[in-house]
């Protein structure tokens, strides 16, 4: 990656948690039972056909780019294809801070559904910024696409023994492999939270 802070990272599947945020902001209503065994699949699992209808829901790249200025993601551009949506780790922790800490836009409901799904992704998704910590919520994104390839991405929250706790957005691309991305951000986590314990 680069150095540049307006550096544009693909979200790959990160995006999903700006689905879920903006969805739930969007009905101002709980989710159905539908939306919400969709929404564990696309959280917990990392499913993309739950993703696609949720998105729909959303009203597509319109809806998902609505979303991003509701929370002031400014550097946030959704694409149709949502996994090629672009980021910035700054916008992503605006968006997690708003779940994981106050916010004007989400009830504590909404904030709490999102939290919990997020604190329960199945064991095998659950590396990245995880690293070293026990008690964590956390989405993952890797993708293999064009000249970006890998793009191996992790953002979360980490509470920590002494009862401390930060948000995470870590993006990395041009990795030569997945696990070479994953062992970049997990080295990257627990330098992280040795500092922030």
């Amino acid at each position: 990656s680069t150095n540049a802070p307006k550096h544009k990272f693909h979200t790959a599947s990160t995006v999903k948690v700006s689905i879920l945020a903006g969805l739930l902001l969007k009905q101002q209503s709980p989710l159905s039972s539908n939306q919400l065994s969709l929404a564990k699949e696309m959280i917990e699992q990392s499913d993309n056909d739950a993703t696609t209808t949720l998105f729909d829901e959303l009203g597509g790249q319109e809806g998902l780019q609505e979303t991003f200025n509701k929370f002031g993601m400014k550097d946030s551009v959704a694409h149709k294809s949502w996994g090629l949506t672009t980021t910035t780790p700054a916008d992503q922790i605006k968006l997690l801070n708003n779940i994981f800490y106050q916010s004007k836009l989400l009830s504590s409901q909404e904030r709490s559904t999102i939290r919990n799904l997020m604190s329960n992704v199945e064991s095998d998704q659950a590396w990245g910024i995880s690293a070293g910590s026990d008690n964590f919520a956390i989405k993952n994104g890797w993708l293999s696409y064009g000249s970006d390839d890998w793009i191996v991405n992790s953002i979360g929250y980490i509470k920590n023994n002494n009862g401390t706790s930060y948000t995470i957005a870590v993006y990395t691309d041009n990795n030569n492999s997945m696990t070479t991305g994953q062992q970049t951000i997990e080295q990257l986590a627990r330098t992280t939270k040795s500092i922030m314990e």
